[in-house]
């Protein structure tokens, strides 16, 4: 019963997100159509209640527009928490439909990653609690553990299916991240930490990806590529713009050419040839050019500086 109220709590929070506002009858409307219901609408007494149901498990309030009585979900300011928001209803809506697709167990895979379900509360309550964790760890790269290796837990991290917890690490006195099922014997320990003043979690792993982590300033990347790649990229870019322009006004050209009788016909045929002639010098004769010209001033560079040199 709990599983398919949290279903239906999705459903309405998924359905209301999509149409941006609703009212209730349209909602009902809908509700009466998916698979989650019996047929019956959605009385407005229940409605209310799963309104503070979503609002205390997933932190989303769904407000209503009383001059439109359409409702609507309020935008979360926080992007952190818009993140986790998005993060929560897409795992219990996936749980969900995994969980009412029994029947086609054979035919879904599944990635079999390891669990935090261990692990993760401790941490969770230690970040809360503002404690120290100590606990052994058995890194990828090692065949022996790191034993009693205590940090300061400043947050989370989900990176492709697998839970990472980054913190300081007391003894190296380094900010490191650590995988939650390489460790064991994980314990809250009675020390107390206070977060760094300034320290931000989404700006920590702004300029990086995935978990790793590089100390050091970012720095600018200048890749440098031929003046063929250069050419051939900016002609590919660009094709597609010049054919639907050159398509468009060579179709009124030849409208009037066809309709627009002895008046205006040497007007066409110019427009016509013109057309015709930019089109192909554009493509083709500018495109060699330029890179005859390129090449040209690469040997005059190289001529003079081997005159220098002499």
């Amino acid at each position: 019963m709990a599983r398919n109220k949290i279903a239906v709590y999705v459903w309405i929070v998924d359905t209301i997100e999509s149409h941006r506002h609703i009212t209730l009858e349209e909602l009902n409307r809908l509700w009466c159509n998916s698979s989650l219901s019996d047929g019956n609408p959605i009385p407005r007494r229940t409605f209310f209640n799963y309104r503070n149901a979503i609002e205390e498990m997933f932190n989303i309030n769904i407000q209503c527009n009383r001059s439109t009585f359409e409702y609507y979900i309020e935008n979360c300011n926080n992007e952190a928490d818009s993140r986790m928001h998005h993060w929560l209803l897409d795992t219990f809506s996936m749980t969900g439909m995994l969980s009412n697709s029994k029947d086609l167990s054979g035919r879904i895979i599944v990635e079999d990653v390891p669990s935090a379900r261990e692990h993760l509360p401790v941490v969770i309550q230690a970040m809360r609690e503002d404690k120290r964790i100590v606990f052994d760890y058995h890194p990828y790269t090692r065949s022996q553990a790191s034993k009693g290796v205590v940090i300061c837990p400043y947050f989370v991290k989900i990176f492709k299916q697998l839970w990472y917890v980054i913190g300081h690490n007391v003894a190296d006195g380094k900010i490191k991240t650590y995988s939650l099922d390489r460790m064991t014997n994980l314990n809250i320990s009675s020390t107390s930490f206070k977060m760094p003043e300034g320290f931000e979690p989404q700006s920590f792993f702004k300029d990086c990806y995935g978990i790793t982590i590089n100390q050091n300033d970012p720095k600018d990347i200048a890749l440098r590529v031929s003046h063929t790649q250069l050419v051939n990229r900016s002609i590919n870019a660009t094709l597609s713009r010049t054919t639907l322009t050159t398509l468009t006004t060579l179709f009124a050209v030849i409208i009037l050419m066809v309709f627009g009788g002895g008046v205006i016909l040497d007007f066409a045929l110019i427009m016509f040839f013109g057309l015709v002639c930019g089109t192909f010098s554009s493509l083709l004769i500018s495109t060699a050019f330029v890179k005859r010209w390129h090449k040209r001033s690469i040997q005059d560079k190289n001529e003079k500086a081997t005159l220098k040199k002499a």
